[in-house]
């Protein structure tokens, strides 16, 4: 009888030393393997400064004296009788440039009709051939 208490007092050990191997696991595998110091390849690096460029230019200003505060950039539109209004009419507005920033997604969905076509056949097989 006091064998298989003994016998179960160390299978209990075994036990316990193999959970707490496993929880160490997931530890030990970052330790085991840093991150390295440079986290951008040269090109990597380059694609980044063209885009930090690229907000620099338009804002006058290095991007380390711009704030996120007011990045939103929204055009206030009032609509008449309120945003929430119900108007089953189609309105058409004609001018002779529009502006608008269209999700690849909506393109890609064809959920915009432009008349006349917005984009060249070549631009448009591209989005086409996007996978979302």
């Amino acid at each position: 009888m006091c064998e298989i208490r003994t016998r179960r007092v160390d299978l209990h050990q075994e036990y316990s030393d193999v959970q707490a191997a496993q929880l160490r696991e997931p530890i030990r595998l970052p330790e085991d393997n840093p991150p390295p110091r440079v986290y951008l390849s040269v090109a990597d690096r380059r694609i980044l400064d063209w885009y930090m460029a690229n907000l620099e230019f338009p804002n006058a200003a290095p991007l380390s004296c711009l704030s996120l505060k007011y990045w939103d950039q929204r055009v206030e539109v009032n609509v008449k009788n309120g945003e929430d209004s119900k108007n089953d009419m189609i309105e058409t507005y004609r001018a002779d440039a529009v502006l608008a920033t269209v999700p690849l997604g909506v393109l890609h969905e064809n959920i915009i009709v432009f008349d006349p076509q917005l984009l060249p056949e070549d631009k448009q097989s591209v989005i086409e051939q996007i996978g979302f």
